[in-house]
């Protein structure tokens, strides 16, 4: 048996990407034919909101098609209309993978190309076969360029460090004006200078939560959002990049999976 991953040219949900084992390319047509042909939005459409003079020209005069649907049966013909009209709109890619290895499909939360569902192949001696994943999809995100702009940049929105500025109530920033919070305000009798430590300390507590199982990288971060954007900014690791991509993988927080096993 062969790995095959195959994908619609319009990605919108996971069935719109699928990984699959076998025997060859015309193996895997059928059944991409027979899942998809499966579908309710696809049934609806040929059932009750396709017409039929253009499901005969997309056909292309291919009407033998239409002997399943005089045999009363609706599945070969829907999977007949599927192969026919829509199977064009699939890529089928081949992988090669080792044959004791299990292989597991990744889908991303938000699918918009391929690259949102990840195949990753865990060795047969692996255990703890999440954690193993886990490592090898943090490893592809760190090497991606809008991730490491993601992690390095110090802005205290819309980047990795936006989660760090946070307190028992939430974001201490006000959403909009990205002031501080006037409950902290009037908690320190509008003392900015007291306000501002409070955040900070709020700040400097919340890294080395993140990172207290590698209390080393806490250290490095903070040295870097202090130094951000002088001429001794700190150049963060490759390593760092993995242990960021791994934690916000676990947590959620920047992307997550749906994580199936693909079965033979």
């Amino acid at each position: 048996m062969k790995l095959f991953k195959c994908w619609n040219s319009d990605i919108t949900v996971n069935h719109d990407i699928m990984v699959m084992f076998a025997e060859d390319e015309e193996d895997t047509k059928n059944q991409i034919c027979e899942a998809r042909s499966k579908d309710e939005c696809f049934r609806d459409w040929l059932l009750y909101d396709s017409c039929l003079d253009e499901i005969i020209k997309d056909l292309q005069c291919n009407c033998e098609v239409f002997e399943h649907l005089a045999d009363g049966n609706l599945d070969e013909f829907a999977k007949a209309v599927y192969r026919a009209i829509d199977l064009k709109n699939w890529t089928i890619e081949e992988y090669f993978v080792d044959k004791y290895s299990d292989v597991f499909a990744c889908y991303e939360s938000f699918l918009d190309d391929e690259d949102s569902c990840q195949v990753v192949s865990v060795p047969e001696n692996v255990f703890d076969y999440k954690d193993y994943i886990y490592g090898v999809l943090a490893e592809r995100l760190a090497e991606e360029e809008h991730f490491r702009n993601f992690v390095s940049d110090a802005a205290v929105n819309m980047t990795f460090a936006e989660q760090f500025w946070h307190d028992e109530k939430g974001y201490v920033f006000e959403e909009y004006e990205l002031d501080i919070r006037g409950d902290i305000y009037r908690r320190f009798n509008w003392d900015i200078l007291k306000a501002n430590k409070y955040i900070e300390d709020y700040f400097v507590k919340n890294v080395k939560d993140f990172f207290q199982d590698e209390p080393q990288y806490a250290d490095i971060f903070l040295e870097h959002v202090k130094n951000y954007g002088t001429e001794v900014e700190t150049d963060l690791s490759e390593e760092f990049y993995i242990i960021c991509a791994k934690k916000l993988i676990e947590e959620g927080k920047y992307t997550s999976y749906e994580i199936e096993r693909v079965e033979v």
